[in-house]
């Protein structure tokens, strides 16, 4: 696409009124055939778009670098058209009101970039600058044209936005020789439709009247509330219709720790709860109510007060924000809690997707490249692609534990060195998976600088020793306490030297294909000293397992790593896997380490990663020990499912009745992935699917199908064991693919090409 970015403007709205919100609009006339159009915009506060009157989405503006990217082809037409910008404060309310009143006025920005391609090639751009107009001519807000969007920006943020493609009149085209395998209950799978709201029907408790699905304040009351349970995490605008005599606010509360309880006063609950709150003024002239703030949220509470002479409330609905299915994975086989749970697995990701993968919707909405790497083979398979993981990667806060190494070699204050490594595998997985040489060429040479910094802090061993972070008052690091716990992993740890090889390993071959030979050479000859290092200083005998040099305990990740990341030799490897099922397993998964660990890897053996557990289930299936591999995902989503768990938590209290407060986290979703990948065992070994290898190990499963969603077209497989124990296969694909079996034994396959 070419650069369109000199007519984007930042436009910014300063106001010195008590209200937060201001508007402004644009007319423009299309006279030729509407091809497609897509609205990108940008923001600094809470950003609402409307395009002729309807709403398409809300930007939460936490992120300048977050740009939302939405087709809006069918909310165009013909003749004249009206595109509404609503501006308010930030993300989070009580925010935005406390900043206003240091400054004395509101200040608000956002950019925004219209494209509208037309059916006889042309284009049509409409972006902000100042001939945007007030919606309400009383309003005196000016509007300011404050600066450009810069090339840079453009190129790095714009032009990379995840594209948020419209459904309302998607319908598959699905193969029959897919059905032929997959059947007609993934017809009905795939061909069902999102709804875009979801009505607000259980109201598990209130102070208000209720008849016929109208809630009235009762007479002589100055405050009055409702809860409503969604009965799972929701991500949208909360709305309602309403009636007010007088003067009434409304504060919309939402749970923190997907607990009802959480709306019960104690001095814990009240600071993440009144973090998220929102209170607005309801306009007794007007009769609909929606918040312009984003918000996941399985509980909500409404508080009403003020004048309630006359208060009624109906419809209350959350219009759904979720990125849209346009390809859609799907696994079902003869053990139900399996299918819940790669289902639960595919919601938990989309959840945080929103614009870009999120740790956790309700707070976070940052980028973390450790977490990128799970989330975007689950979106491989749930899903049909990871562009998001190329939009994720764009974002680029250095500060935010995201591992990206602003100051070259030279940057001591610095919590987790792994990061650095992460965001070149998840580089290296993205180039690998697409092939696409724009992506490589924009981010390598910030992947040289990365392992560079590595490079530099390795001892005469060949090892990193991981020395404490500097930190001082002045100091502006912001302390993550990441999934490793890494700042209380002094010295040569086996899991980060285990990532400094992969990271080795990867940039030796993107370098390869950046014609960056001496770099290449440089690499290659240094991975295999490192490994070499891992495997001579970091291996345990008397343990059987890879340990943290200065430690004595076993640590979860240290082993998988050492396995997935080829550290480990097979002897090694089943070793090391022995040792973890012997120290780790318990009934409700496999813990982070071997004993309890106060303050350090989330408790140590108290706790469970399901992220974690995702690269130790990958290394049973790696040295095709599938059985346990299947019995670890039992063990560990199974246990949050009967714990009662709608989406999958961050981490899971090793019981079997905890709860963990952050309740929805995608690298906790990995089960979704592993189940498509090693049980249905569809691998792609080329970019973008063009070869892949069917490796099924289905174990006690009787029988099972499934699609994984491919750039090829859809790949379809289904199995069933006989009488006799044999295990038939089928599997229909793209001829475009070229494939490799590998099938367990006693069975057969027949496939299907088209």
């Amino acid at each position: 696409m070419t650069n369109k970015n000199t007519n984007i403007n930042w436009i910014t709205a300063p106001r010195r009124g008590d209200s937060e919100w201001c508007g402004f609009k644009k007319t423009f006339t299309l006279d030729k055939q509407i091809e497609s159009a897509v609205v990108r915009f940008e923001s600094d506060c809470v950003c609402a778009v409307y395009l002729n009157g309807e709403f398409i989405t809300s930007g939460t503006g936490r992120y300048p670098e977050r740009v939302n990217c939405h087709e809006v082809t069918s909310s165009l037409r013909n003749g004249e058209n009206t595109l509404e910008l609503i501006l308010g404060g930030h993300y989070f309310q009580k925010f935005a009101r406390d900043t206003k009143e240091q400054r004395g006025y509101w200040l608000n920005q956002a950019a925004l970039e219209l494209e509208v391609s037309l059916k006889d090639g042309s284009k049509v751009c409409i972006a902000t600058d100042k001939s945007f107009e007030r919606i309400n001519p009383d309003d005196d807000t000016p509007v300011l044209e404050t600066m450009q969007v810069t090339k840079a920006e453009y190129e790095t943020m714009w032009k990379n936005a995840a594209f948020w493609q419209e459904t309302k009149n998607y319908k598959p085209e699905i193969p029959s020789e897919v059905l032929s395998v997959a059947g007609e209950e993934y017809a009905k799978y795939a061909n069902e439709k999102r709804p875009e709201a979801v009505c607000c029907d259980n109201i598990i408790s209130t102070d208000m009247i209720e008849k016929d699905g109208c809630y009235t304040a009762k007479d002589g009351t100055n405050e009055c509330y409702l809860i409503v349970d969604m009965s799972r995490l929701v991500v949208g605008f909360a709305e309602f219709e309403y009636k007010a005599s007088g003067n009434v606010k409304v504060k919309s509360m939402f749970d923190y720790s997907e607990l009802v309880e959480d709306f019960e006063p104690n001095e814990e609950n009240e600071y993440f709860i009144n973090r998220l709150a929102i209170t607005e003024d309801l306009d007794p002239k007007k009769s609909f109510y929606r918040n312009h703030r984003r918000r996941a949220f399985r509980y909500m509470k409404l508080v009403f007060s003020g004048d309630l002479k006359y208060l009624s409330v109906k419809a209350l609905k959350v219009r759904l924000d979720l990125f849209p299915e346009t390809e859609k994975g799907w696994f079902n086989c003869s053990d139900e809690m399996l299918n819940k749970a790669w289902e639960m697995g595919k919601y938990t990701l989309l959840v945080n997707k929103h614009q870009e993968y999120e740790s956790c919707p309700r707070n976070e909405m940052l980028f973390f490249a450790g977490d990128g790497a799970v989330d975007a083979m689950i979106d491989i398979y749930a899903y049909g692609n990871c562009d998001l993981l190329n939009t994720s990667l764009s974002l680029k806060h250095e500060v935010s534990a995201l591992g990206i190494s602003t100051f070259d070699k030279f940057n001591r204050t610095v919590w987790q060195w792994d990061y650095f490594a992460w965001r070149i595998i998840c580089i290296y997985d993205y180039y690998r998976h697409t092939g696409k040489k724009d992506f490589l060429i924009r981010h390598y040479e910030e992947a040289k600088k990365n392992m560079a910094w590595m490079q530099e802090r390795m001892n005469d061993k060949n090892l990193l020793f991981q020395i404490p972070a500097f930190h001082s008052t002045f100091s502006t690091t912001l302390i993550q306490v990441d999934w490793a716990c890494s700042k209380h992993r002094l010295g040569e740890n086996a899991f980060l030297n285990c990532l400094l090889y992969k990271s080795l390993v990867c940039m030796a071959e993107l370098a390869e294909d950046m014609n960056d030979s001496d770099c290449a050479k440089e690499w290659a000859e240094l991975a295999p000293l490192v490994k070499d290092a891992i495997n001579k200083y970091l291996w345990d005998e008397e343990k059987q397992s890879y340990v943290d040099g200065i430690s004595d305990y076993i640590c979860q990740d240290a082993n998988a790593f050492a396995i997935i990341f080829d550290v480990a030799d097979d002897e090694r490897a089943n070793k090391a896997l022995d040792t973890v099922k012997k120290t780790l397993w318990s009934d409700f998964g496999s813990a982070m380490a071997s004993k309890k660990l106060e303050g350090k890897l989330r408790g140590g053996n108290v706790t469970i990663s399901p992220m974690m557990s995702t690269h130790e289930a990958e290394a049973w299936f790696k040295q095709d020990r599938a059985e346990e591999g299947l019995e670890l995902i039992r063990r560990v989503w199974g246990t949050m499912i009967k714990k009662g768990a709608t989406t999958f938590w961050e981490f899971t209290p090793n019981n079997a009745d905890g709860r963990w407060e952050a309740a929805c986290h995608a690298w906790s979703a990995g089960c979704t992935y592993l189940l498509s990948a090693f049980i249905m065992g569809i691998r792609p070994t080329a970019p973008n699917f063009k070869a892949v290898t069917f490796a099924p190990r289905p174990c006690d499963l009787d029988t099972g199908k499934g699609v994984v969603p491919s750039p090829e077209g859809l790949i379809a497989v289904s199995w069933e064991k006989d009488n006799a124990g044999k295990t038939k296969f089928k599997l229909a694909l793209p001829k475009t693919i070229e494939l490799k079996t590998d099938l367990p034994e006693n069975s057969e396959i027949e496939v299907i090409t088209y």
